[in-house]
């Protein structure tokens, strides 16, 4: 009965350990998402991730919404 126990215990574990199997992320971020010359960036992360899609990475791009906002950029890096 232990054993048992020890063996339910021991699956549900791994059936948890999905967060672990996440993709990784490359992180683009931008001076600000009001910048028109950034969108060329943001179309490139996309197209990647179309093309990549059983890849172990996966394209991330943000930004502060103002080019003005230095602090949000800060925070967001």
């Amino acid at each position: 009965m232990k054993t048992l126990s020890l063996m339910v215990a021991a699956v549900a574990l791994a059936l948890s350990a999905s967060p672990a199997l996440a993709k990784k992320q490359l992180v683009i971020v931008v001076k600000g998402l009001d910048n028109p010359f950034f969108e060329a960036i943001n179309q490139g992360c996309q197209k990647w991730n179309a093309e990549n899609a059983n890849s172990e990475y996966e394209c991330f791009y943000t930004g502060p919404a103002s080019t003005s906002d230095e602090a949000g950029e800060a925070q967001i890096v």
